[in-house]
């Protein structure tokens, strides 16, 4: 479409997003992956980061895609950074606690909210939750009278010592299309509860003799409080899942992830370009960039929304103004 091979990346899952903030409007789901799929049908090859998006893309009719190679930072994620001052912090001065940790977007899709039900049903637990987003405000009144800390974004080696710093890492959200800070936590040590959806079933070994974490059903609070207490009434079976998950962790190299991306994934692009470059016409051409545009405008706004309704409104309206009100010209002195 623009003269040379072109490979996406997909990483917000589109679909998701639209069915939680915009799930009242007609047909929103169908809409979504329609967007998704002309978009996609203007690249040479698509990558995705986890085989069960490949599978989920391929069933709505989606050519040409497959898997990004995982990698992680193993240096600055590692379990060298657990200490004790951060997981005071985290805490709240009661280090002896069981402790669960989230770190992340906080945003309404994310299914965060979930863990309040599973403070409740384990008086001794804890909850630190690392980072910021739209539904902030809202957490902290939903979290209001519960063991739980709201330490804000953290970067550099802060973050790094909550990584490591936790019992237990929790990821409740089911619209993650591969999930790094799940892969961030295993290479800190720290097994990992997460939903059984999206990407994140590709990062977490639930075999008994490699077991690095739990998968549960999106929402299942009695399952996911069931392992909180296996973990808690378990301390050195915990930690063996700690040091599997960084065993794991450490096979997924940045480097051996973009060897297969130059080597391997760039030709498939290169070689799928050549085949139709020279059968599309000017005319053909420049449709494709034009309706490429306005969808992906579309796209961007419902990415783009926050946790109400009001604010996507806003947006959509902002983006239209710009279509039609031209920026006023600059004076010039005489």
């Amino acid at each position: 479409m623009f003269g040379i091979p072109l490979i996406m990346t997909y990483h917000t899952h589109l679909p998701v997003y639209a069915r939680n903030y915009l799930g009242w409007f007609p047909f929103i789901l169908p809409i979504s992956w329609l967007t998704v799929k002309y978009i996609h049908a203007q690249a040479d090859l698509t990558l995705v980061t986890s085989p069960q998006l490949k599978a989920e893309f391929e069933e709505q009719g989606i050519e040409r895609v497959e898997v990004w190679r995982k990698g992680i930072d193993t240096v600055s994620f590692n379990p060298k950074w657990k200490n004790a001052e951060t997981r005071n912090m985290l805490s709240d001065g009661n280090p002896d606690d069981f402790l669960m940790v989230y770190i992340g977007r906080l945003g309404r899709e994310k299914r965060i909210e979930d863990l309040k039900a599973v403070l409740d049903k384990n008086p001794n637990t804890r909850l630190a939750i690392v980072g910021g987003g739209p539904y902030t405000d809202t957490l902290k009144e939903v979290f209001k009278g519960t063991k739980t800390v709201f330490t804000g974004i953290l970067r550099g080696q802060p973050l790094w010592e909550a990584f490591a710093s936790g019992d237990v890492f929790c990821m409740p959200s089911d619209s993650e299309t591969l999930g790094f800070v799940v892969l961030e936590s295993l290479a800190s040590g720290v097994p990992v509860i997460g939903a059984r959806a999206g990407g994140i079933p590709d990062l977490i070994d639930e075999r008994e003799e490699s077991r690095t974490g739990y998968l549960v059903p999106p929402g299942d609070i009695d399952a996911i409080s069931k392992c909180v207490n296996e973990m808690a009434a378990n301390k050195e079976r915990m930690r063996d899942m700690g040091i599997r998950g960084r065993i794991e962790a450490e096979r997924w190299s940045w480097e051996k992830a973009t060897s297969v991306l130059r080597n391997v994934q760039y030709r498939q692009a290169i070689k799928r370009f050549e085949q139709v470059t020279s059968q599309r016409s000017l005319i053909a051409k420049v449709w494709d960039c034009t309706t490429f545009a306005i969808v992906g405008i579309l796209s961007s706004t419902i990415v783009g929304v926050g946790s109400t309704v009001q604010d996507w409104m806003r947006a959509l309206i902002a983006k239209g103004k710009s279509f039609f009100v031209k920026a006023p010209k600059a004076e010039t002195s005489a």
